[in-house]
């Protein structure tokens, strides 16, 4: 996926957090990802990959209505920095997978004074 077709949407999704239990203290967040996004396109995702081989900036990888679409989950305590992103989009480059769509889902917090896009 070049670069320059990339558009990044750093908007928060209206979802009822409440009834969700919180990231950072789930043991497998590949997986709470990939069964919200079975859920939100009806089925065809799956974990990319296993443990310890390289995936090419892709978790999760699926596909709706015939677009492919690719996910990085990303467990972080640090701040969230749009180099962070532009680095793992690039590595989707060294795949052969033509992805329609990007998902970037982070553990960040929720904090206007701890997002910093540089």
């Amino acid at each position: 996926m070049p670069l320059h077709n990339i558009k990044i949407d750093l908007s928060v999704r209206n979802y009822d957090t409440k009834k969700l239990p919180q990231a950072y203290q789930l043991a497998g967040l590949s997986d709470f990802h990939k069964d919200i996004l079975n859920e939100k396109y009806e089925d065809g995702f799956d974990i990319y990959g296993r443990n310890g081989q390289a995936q090419d900036g892709i978790d999760i990888l699926g596909r709706f209505h015939n677009n492919t679409i690719g996910t990085q989950c990303k467990r972080l305590d640090i701040d969230l920095t749009l180099k962070l992103i532009i680095d793992e989009i690039a590595k989707t480059d060294k795949s052969d997978l033509k992805l329609s769509k990007y998902i970037f889902a982070t553990t960040c917090p929720r904090d206007k004074n701890r997002l910093y896009i540089d």
